[in-house]
């Protein structure tokens, strides 16, 4: 009851701070949380149910704006590439070496802001 009482406190403190994904985020993880030690078939059918359930704010406001069709498609049938790589994780971690640490920790910052100043950059089109 403590961990749920968790869950709801921080979908509740996500959802009145305005982050990125709200309440749905913090469902994810949980969904994350409840699938580390089970089979790839019940991750899988956890996650085609969760998904749709995590979004389900952006898939209501896009059936009352249809123009919003393509952010949808991207952000509620996108992150299903990213668990079909974690249904097949084994939990080993692999080999690799401190130049490519090196590269994969600078990139993550650095295409964000790369994206960022595209998003500056480009003309807003009304």
């Amino acid at each position: 009851m403590l961990g749920l009482g968790i869950i709801v406190l921080a979908g509740a403190l996500a959802r009145l701070l305005k982050f990125e994904g709200s309440e749905g985020y913090v469902f994810l993880i949980f969904l994350f949380y409840l699938t580390r030690k089970r089979r790839v078939w019940e991750k899988a059918l956890i996650f085609i149910a969760g998904i749709p359930l995590s979004r389900y704010r952006l898939i209501a406001y896009t059936t009352k704006n249809p123009a919003m069709l393509h952010s949808c498609l991207l952000n509620a049938i996108g992150p299903y590439l990213g668990i079909l790589a974690l249904c097949f994780y084994n939990g080993e971690k692999g080999e690799t070496n401190k130049n490519f640490q090196r590269f994969m920790y600078a990139f993550y910052p650095l295409h964000l802001l790369l994206l960022a100043m595209i998003g500056y950059l480009r003309t807003p089109h009304f």
